[in-house]
């Protein structure tokens, strides 16, 4: 444990001790530190465990500047400059929840005696105690275990720091460090915490430019790493907006577990790949600009990459096909605007291209176009990208439905009913077959009334001559005599039926 005495209240932020309900320390003050603190760029953090004696109400850090850092920064007076600029533009950004996005911002400045040394001192809330924990790709980031992590969740990890970054932007602060290192998350409610901001400067005028030049890597703007420089950097490139490199850079990672552009030949190669027929993600893997060692790894990410909506897809297009063309880039706002949309649930619209009544084996259009999604399944039709068309045969009466499908829910709408005329047929139709007919042959008597008797039998009528036999025979045959038609008498008696009815 070490005390470090106050000597000088150096510059506050009331309103935010205030939001938080810190008590602002007085000069004169004995600040007890733990022993062990964690070293940074600049400075040493070390827990607060008391202030005059007394435990502090909300857990606090106190970060403890290297001299020799802090002179090679501009001295005391520049993150003086950089934070009382923050706080004023904070405090006139409309956003009364601003304490709440900018947890690690310094609240108090003091000047120190602390083992026999003047030392100059920034006070902050301790996140750590608060429960957030090293970014999933800093040096003490767990990967695997961020890896694991549903879409939906990093989703809302990029979207919680774009709206911090935004933030920032909008009150013209110039971090100049962003990268992994410099940034928290709380692993339950997925909130993202910008740290560092004391390097920063806040541009007023346009002309500023960052007073650091980060740490070299791929997060930093690659316009201003420049071998031929005598440092390897150009500070006089590194504004305001080339700092937009680093905010897509920060989001892409929380989104994807690892940088975007990861499988260049190096930063140097995003001219190339700016100027190449490629959109990103799509590459060529035999480009100059592709690393040789990232074919594996481009391969895994590819499919993690072509998962987020397609409204973020677009910036990160925009951001590669920008290369070093820094106002070209999307900015924060461009980022909280896709990230916000895409943090809802989809919306879908479906049309038929065409009437809504077709001859059978017509050729029907269903088209479609969805909002924030990932893609849609239809029914019938499978799975399909969120914005296209299908062409379905006409067979009977049919609808599709559509479900538009995101990681915050879905959407399913009915394409409207297509009625299907059928087409005329010809079909042969086989008819029964009747049965033969046949005369029978019937005798005279059969047909008489009851009563009567056929006198001398009952005799089938002869059949007639046929014509050949009665007029074309030869001359020598006889002509055939036809019999005497049958008598016939009432029973009793021998008179005719003919005679009989004469007398009547």
């Amino acid at each position: 444990m070490s005390v470090a005495q106050v000597t000088c209240v150096v510059a506050d932020c009331a309103a935010f001790a205030r939001h938080h309900q810190i008590s602002l320390v007085a000069g004169g003050k004995a600040i007890q530190l733990a022993g062990s603190g964690r070293g940074g760029g600049f400075a040493t953090v070390h827990p607060v465990l008391a202030i005059g004696g007394a435990a502090p109400g909300v857990a606090l850090v106190a970060k403890v500047f290297k001299e020799n850092e802090l002179a090679d920064l501009g001295g005391g007076q520049v993150v003086v400059e950089t934070l009382t600029g923050l706080w004023g533009a904070l405090g006139v950004s409309g956003r009364p929840d601003w304490p709440e996005l900018v947890l690690a911002l310094p609240f108090q400045l003091l000047t120190v005696q602390l083992d026999g040394k003047k030392r100059f001192v920034a006070l902050m809330l301790d996140l750590g105690a608060r429960g957030y924990v090293p970014a999933p790709t800093s040096q003490k980031g767990d990967v695997a275990a961020y890896r694991q992590r549903t879409l939906d969740e990093r989703i809302a990890f990029a979207t919680s720091v774009a709206e911090k970054l935004g933030l920032l932007a909008e009150c013209g602060l110039l971090h100049g460090d962003l990268n992994p290192d410099n940034v928290m998350i709380h692993p339950r409610t997925h909130d993202v915490q910008v740290i560092d901001f004391d390097a920063g400067r806040v541009v007023t005028t346009g002309s500023e430019r960052s007073r650091v030049p980060g740490k070299g890597d791929i997060y930093v703007p690659p316009e201003v790493n420049d071998p031929n420089a005598p440092q390897g950097f150009d500070l006089s490139r590194f504004s305001l907006e080339a700092e937009r490199w680093s905010y897509a850079s920060l989001i892409g990672l929380f989104l994807f577990t690892v940088h975007p552009g990861f499988f260049l030949n190096g930063i140097s190669a995003l001219s190339g790949y700016a100027s190449a027929a490629d959109d990103w993600p799509d590459v060529d893997e035999n480009a100059v600009y592709f690393r040789a060692d990232a074919l594996t790894a481009y391969a895994a990410f590819r499919p993690i990459f072509e998962m987020v909506p397609a409204e973020l897809t677009t910036l990160f297009a925009t951001l590669f096909r920008a290369g070093p063309n820094a106002a070209a880039r999307p900015t924060a706002h461009d980022w909280v605007g896709a990230l916000s949309g895409v943090s809802e649930p989809p919306t879908i619209k479906v049309r038929l291209v065409g009437d809504d009544i077709v001859i059978e084996g017509d050729d029907v259009v269903i088209a479609w176009c969805a909002d924030n999604a990932l893609y849609v399944e239809l029914d019938p039709g499978g799975r399909q990208p969120a914005t296209g068309s299908m062409t379905f045969v006409a067979k009977e009466h049919f609808h599709v439905r559509v479900a538009a499908v995101n990681a915050f829910g879905s959407e399913t709408v009915e394409s409207p009913t297509v009625r299907v005329v059928p087409l005329p047929k010809i079909e042969r139709v086989r008819l029964p077959v009747p049965p033969a007919f046949q005369m029978p042959a019937l005798s005279i008597a059969a047909q008489l009334p009851r009563g009567l008797v056929d006198v001398p039998a009952a005799q089938p009528y002869p059949a007639p001559p046929t014509f050949a036999r009665s007029y074309r025979g030869p001359a020598e045959q006889p002509s055939p005599e036809l019999p005497a038609p049958p008598r016939f008498a009432r029973a009793g008696g021998p008179r005719l039926m003919g005679s009989s009815l004469r007398r009547r």
